[in-house]
């Protein structure tokens, strides 16, 4: 397992706010690791690889 990232540096890393990384964990949009006691982090590559998945190409089909 790589580097765990907590909330806030998920938040930095992504340029996001909480609230938006909070809504992620809700729907189980995205990949995480929740730790004794129920403390939730990131897998830095897992996220990463999760990044490559949501990319939009140009020949990519419309997101609307």
């Amino acid at each position: 397992m790589s580097t765990l990232l907590t909330t806030n540096q998920l938040c930095e890393k992504l340029n996001v706010s909480r609230r938006t990384i909070g809504r992620y964990v809700n729907d189980r949009q995205i990949p995480m690791v929740v730790l004794p006691g129920g403390m939730i982090r990131f897998d830095a590559a897992e996220i990463e690889k999760w990044l490559r998945t949501r990319v939009v190409t140009a020949k990519s089909k419309p997101i609307i």
